[in-house]
């Protein structure tokens, strides 16, 4: 297997195609709730992003007709995610023959020994169609497993601003296996652009509200700032980054545009990991 890392801020981003299949995310600033985009913007979203820099869109059969669309717009390579089964359909919808990155979608480590995993790692080790192989994972424990057991490429796993833990604690060992990790959940669902946090994350607003006027003070969107972060956490190889309509790609032209963190925004920012609390996992928001 290729080494899958990339070395400049640009090169990092990977376009999320969640919200190009299917309503998804926390209801907008004016209180509406999210909408699966037509394959209008569908078209304009991926040639946005190809233009700005994006060369790989990931995806899933879950995410509605996502597979679909990138397979009509999206020039690049892609990643999506499959259990057992599934990978003859992705490919048709995506009107492909092979995929960069096949992902075990939400691998835990309770599946080491499952033996519907152990066929589908063997089939997808063997599998001409598939270039690489990866997991997206919740929390510390999965990453460090999913790491350590030696299948996989790539390893996606939450990181923003509030929630940095996980890669802090797996990145040693994910550079002694080699092995990539992705950073999603860039915006937290949106919480990090002032979107209205449920009632379960509440526990969070004076962080939110504390970010937000950190972007005032630098001058800086609270999109571009959330994602310059990212792009300067020298952990993460790659950055997800969720998008559904062209104009969200103004505040990641700003931030590529914006000069190198200094010392006392990195400390800054570093200050507003929640350090595991549990407002910062999506899963306790239901």
């Amino acid at each position: 297997m290729a080494d899958a890392a990339v070395a400049d801020p640009a090169g990092k981003l990977i376009l999320g195609a969640a919200g190009l299949g299917m309503a998804y995310g926390r209801p907008g600033l004016d209180g509406g709730a999210p909408v699966a985009p037509d394959p209008g913007r569908v078209a304009a979203t991926c040639e946005a992003a190809w233009n700005l820099g994006f060369r790989i869109a990931d995806t899933a059969p879950a995410y509605g007709v996502s597979e679909e669309m990138l397979g009509r717009f999206w020039p690049g390579a892609i990643w999506t995610k499959n259990g057992p089964d599934g990978l003859d359909a992705s490919l048709q919808c995506l009107r492909r023959e092979r995929v960069e990155l096949l992902q075990w979608h939400n691998w835990h480590a309770d599946l080491i020994d499952d033996p519907d995993f152990q066929a589908w790692l063997v089939d997808a080790r063997d599998d001409d169609r598939v270039e690489l192989l990866g997991a997206t994972v919740y929390g510390q424990m999965d990453a460090k497993a999913a790491i350590e057991l030696g299948a996989f490429a790539v390893v996606q796993c939450a990181w923003n601003v509030c929630d940095q833990g996980t890669v802090k604690a797996v990145v040693a060992s994910a550079c002694a296996q080699g092995v990539c990790l992705a950073g999603r959940s860039i915006y937290l669902q949106g919480l990090l652009l002032g979107r209205q946090p449920p009632m379960a994350a509440d526990a969070g607003r004076p962080a939110l509200q504390a970010f937000a006027r950190l972007a005032v003070d630098t001058g800086c969107s609270p999109a571009a700032l959330a994602l310059r972060a990212a792009l300067a956490c020298e952990d993460l190889d790659y950055v997800l980054l969720g998008l559904d309509d062209p104009e969200q790609l103004t505040p990641v032209s700003e931030a590529l545009a914006s000069p190198a963190l200094d010392d006392e925004l990195r400390q800054a920012l570093a200050r507003f990991d929640a350090e595991g609390a549990a407002w910062t996992d999506p899963r306790t928001w239901s």
